[in-house]
């Protein structure tokens, strides 16, 4: 059995377990015992693109919906103004910005393949 999809990663007494989907990735955590606190309710992840020092969101389904559709919104795409001779999109209606947001979906899955 072929185990290329999962990637596993343990430091300072946190683990990272990776699995690699068709669309996306499943992130499993794992936190060792002595490092549990009561009061631990969660988390979140950010990264960067390259060199830029913009820190992003990892968005995930168990956010608060509304909160991370307003966090979405506020974000800027990474690729507004990058090509040359564009200028930055201009403010949007709620209709594109989710038309937006497939858009990028869309441009990420082709960039994983």
């Amino acid at each position: 059995m072929s185990i290329d999809f999962m990637e596993r990663q343990s430091k300072d007494g946190l683990t990272l377990m990776l699995y690699r989907g068709e669309d996306m990735v499943l992130m499993a955590f794992d936190i060792d015992e002595s490092l549990r606190k009561p009061d631990f309710v969660g988390f979140g992840i950010q990264y960067r693109i390259g060199s830029d020092p913009t820190l992003h969101d990892v968005f995930n389904f168990l956010t608060f919906k509304a909160l991370r559709e307003k966090a979405e919104a506020e974000t800027p795409d990474p690729d507004d103004g990058k090509k040359a001779g564009k200028k930055p999109k201009a403010a949007k209606t709620a209709k594109s910005k989710t038309a937006a947001k497939e858009a990028r979906r869309e441009r990420a899955k082709r960039k994983r393949v």
